[in-house]
């Protein structure tokens, strides 16, 4: 009999929070306790030096409903993660990995060294998701995957609910900042969460339903606005960038910080977004 080999994992059983907001809605509460527990994990996972580098919903598996629970959820998908420096040091990394909605604006511009920052960008856009519990920027309609990698170096974000609580939209505009040296620690984040969580946990009627079944319908109508804008942008011909000889603005976009795709390669990874 040949030798097998196993893997015995820990069963978590209501899937990922992509999956589970699709499904139920969450009270304030609840959201901001799984914000918190990812932001947790993503602390203890940059104490040990490691940038996830694809963080997002899909890649969150929810093992409670339970507000009376130490844990709510976990992060998981290790595959793109790399062992990295502190967060003022860069490491040569590879070009466009990670998921196009939560790549930082300098992983789409095709940057190869980076900082743990990166994994602060994509929790603040993961962290709208899950409060407006719906994909982000479905009030953009992007006319090419190009027009998606500029628009958000030139600094559009998704929009945020209008409950959601001030204070954790500051946090989130932190942690989404265009400017990677803004973008707080998670050290930083968990401290700026567990308040946040206190006052929504202050806040709950009594008897309050923390999971509710969601209508099919609630979720597919926030989808599918109507109240869309839409942003396109040209890219630059070689022959004009030959001729030019240095990296001219967008005709279409003034860029945040003047970052617009630097070379060649960036272009051919902005070109492959296939995932959007």
């Amino acid at each position: 009999m040949r030798n097998l080999f196993f893997i015995a994992m820990e069963y978590v059983p209501h899937g990922s929070l992509s999956s589970a907001y699709e499904k139920f809605n969450f009270s304030p509460y609840l959201r901001c306790r799984f914000m918190l527990d990812v932001a947790r994990g993503m602390e203890y996972l940059h104490s040990q030096g490691i940038i996830h580098r694809d963080l997002k919903p899909a890649n969150v598996l929810v093992s409670s409903f339970d507000p009376n629970d130490n844990v709510l959820c976990k992060i998981t998908d290790f595959g793109q993660s790399r062992k990295g420096l502190d967060e003022t040091r860069t490491m040569t990394m590879t070009c466009g990995v990670g998921s196009p909605y939560y790549m930082a604006p300098e992983m789409l511009r095709g940057d190869n060294k980076y900082t743990r920052a990166v994994d602060s960008y994509s929790f603040g856009i993961m962290c709208v998701e899950l409060w407006n519990q719906h994909l982000p920027y479905v009030e953009v309609r992007f006319e090419t995957q190009y027009a998606f990698a500029v628009g958000v170096m030139d600094g559009i974000r998704p929009e945020i609910n209008d409950d959601c609580p001030q204070p954790l939209v500051e946090l989130i505009s932190q942690c989404w900042s265009g400017k990677k040296h803004k973008r707080p620690a998670f050290e930083t984040i968990v401290k700026n969460l567990e308040p946040i969580v206190d006052e929504e946990n202050k806040n709950l009627p009594e008897c309050a339903e923390h999971v509710k079944e969601r209508d099919p319908q609630d979720h597919h109508s926030s989808l599918n606005r109507t109240n869309t804008r839409t942003i396109s942008a040209r890219k630059k011909s070689k022959k004009s960038k030959s001729n030019s000889g240095t990296n001219s603005k967008s005709e279409e976009h003034h860029h945040q910080d003047d970052e617009t795709p630097q070379d060649e390669s960036a272009e051919v990874l902005l070109d492959d977004l296939s995932r959007i």
